[in-house]
């Protein structure tokens, strides 16, 4: 059984996820998202899914239908790589938005 989730790590989450769809929501239509997939790199499964239980609160019930998701859990990787890594993408598999979320941020949108 994994360890109960440390308060500081749910709330990044839920920050990161709410960025993202903020984000998002200024990039592109959220109607037109047919996907997002969701990396987290994490020692113990429960962050990944307090991430995703994070971006179904974010997403606006305005928005209409959530996008269906992919969480990916990553154990492995460098020390100083994104904890989190989110993408967005519409129904032709075009990426709308990629966000990182770490050491530092970094962005990158089509």
């Amino acid at each position: 059984m994994p360890p109960p989730p440390v308060p500081s790590e749910v709330g990044a989450l839920r920050r990161a996820a709410q960025r993202f769809v903020r984000r998002l929501a200024t990039k592109a239509d959220l109607g037109s998202v047919a996907r997002i997939e969701a990396e987290v790199r994490a020692a113990d499964a429960g962050p990944v899914f307090q991430c995703e239980a994070a971006l179904m609160a974010a997403w606006p019930a305005a928005a209409g239908r959530a996008p269906q998701r992919e969480m990916i859990w990553a154990t492995g990787g460098a020390p100083n790589e994104a904890g989190l890594r989110l993408q967005a993408f519409d129904d032709a598999g075009r990426p709308l938005l990629r966000l990182s979320y770490g050491q530092t941020e970094s962005e990158a949108a089509r």
